[in-house]
């Protein structure tokens, strides 16, 4: 499955990037570099594009946030960057149906076109192209040093030069993520929320220490989905939903702390790899243990039980536990009550 979850939980941050709280709200990762596919017509120009030899209209540079991912289930490289002005996403998916065959050059005829496209927000807005003949380009691995150029043709009759150099052995943690400290927390039955969603199970606790955590996960084939579950951003089957922050949103999954009165303090842990154990005794209860890692390389061991009458979490039903934002804030609908996150009752 290529398409990455917009399920669920996200929390806005606020547009200055030196913000110390996040105010909860749900929403849609519109501008992440995972994958994703078209969801919008791309704007057409007046007339059709064509490639220009030894000129371009536009120069993209990016050397600094990108992704580079193979997908097994499709055979596909997929590579997404932030060009060095913040103007411009490009996102690039091409077929060798091998995880070895990451280089070479590359076209239309030899990419998934539902995948490679670009944003562009020169104008302010979001403006959707994608890509036509005459695009081609190279990719080129030196030690570990990623370089792809190349020649864009896109939809609104410009040409784009492709310029990309990243160090793949550098780590680069989010600004937002914990980088200094690592994660050791519980939360018991009475502090967790469990609910399925097209297929996901969306699990958020908070505790008495007024720590939160908020879990994606796509149930494996087996009874009440019980088995190791990798952190991943590919939607597959037995994943856990890697947390990430693209477009002042963050998305599960991630441990945090509130304040007071329910936002969430930065830094945050996001979960972008490990492990979850799903386990379920006989007394009816789920229990979740997380080993996970953040984009600093921090570690988490998180400990979620519950027993909210969750009998077989394969199995997508109606809940009656549903959360709403009223105010800028978490609300959570059960029975006829609101609740806010602390499990305090409200009017």
């Amino acid at each position: 499955m290529k398409q990455i979850s917009t399920l669920l939980l996200a929390i806005a941050l606020p547009v200055c990037a030196s913000a110390t709280v996040l105010t909860p709200v749900i929403g849609v990762n519109t501008k992440s570099l995972g994958k994703s596919p078209i969801a919008v017509e791309a704007v057409k120009a007046s007339t059709n594009a064509v490639a220009k030899a030894g000129e371009a209209d536009v120069t993209l540079t990016c050397t600094g946030d990108y992704s580079f991912k193979y997908y097994a289930e499709t055979g596909d490289w997929f590579y997404g960057a932030i060009d060095d002005t913040n103007t411009y996403i490009v996102y690039l998916d091409y077929i060798t149906e091998s995880e070895e065959k990451n280089t070479g050059t590359f076209d239309l005829s030899n990419m998934d076109t539902d995948y490679s496209y670009m944003y562009d927000y020169s104008s302010g807005t979001k403006v959707l192209l994608t890509f036509e003949e005459g695009t081609t380009f190279t990719v080129s691995l030196d030690g570990a040093i990623l370089t792809i150029t190349g020649t864009l043709v896109c939809s609104d009759g410009k040409t784009y030069k492709l310029a990309c150099k990243h160090d793949t052995s550098v780590v680069r943690g989010d600004e937002y993520d914990m980088s200094e400290q690592d994660v050791d927390a519980s939360f018991s039955t009475e502090e967790t929320t469990v609910e399925t969603q097209e297929g996901y199970l969306v699990v958020s606790a908070t505790n008495s220490a007024n720590e939160y955590f908020a879990l994606v996960l796509k149930p494996n084939s087996n009874t009440n989905g019980v088995g190791t579950y990798t952190i991943s951003d590919s939607g597959e089957a037995g994943t856990v939903q890697a947390g990430g922050i693209s477009e002042s949103s963050v998305y599960p999954t991630f441990y945090g702390t509130l304040t007071e009165d329910g936002k969430i303090n930065v830094p945050l842990f996001l979960c972008t790899a490990g492990t979850v154990e799903v386990a379920y005794d006989d007394a009816g209860n789920i229990k979740l243990n997380v080993n996970a890692t953040n984009t600093w390389g921090r570690t988490a061991k998180i400990k979620v039980n519950w027993s909210a009458g969750v009998e077989d979490i394969t199995v997508d039903k109606t809940e009656s536990v549903r959360k709403v934002i009223e105010n800028g804030r978490i609300v959570i609908l059960k029975d006829g009550h609101k609740y806010n996150t602390l499990g305090i009752e409200v009017k």
